[in-house]
């Protein structure tokens, strides 16, 4: 993984992603996305947001 200028996390190598991605038998663009970020969920209910975060480099 490397930083973006966002403060966000990229693979360095997306070959890698696509052949888990093909091992898992899984979209390798929805496994990128699972590998980089997390989900956020605030308040209760039908009032409650949801948020998708990146993680940061060192996370």
């Amino acid at each position: 993984m490397e930083a973006e200028s966002g403060g966000g996390s990229v693979p360095t190598d997306m070959a890698f992603v696509d052949f888990v991605a093909s091992l898992l038998s899984v979209d390798s663009e929805l496994l990128n996305q699972k590998l980089t970020s997390r989900v956020m969920k605030s308040g209760m209910g039908s009032k409650g947001s949801v948020y998708d975060v990146p993680f940061s480099p060192i996370q």
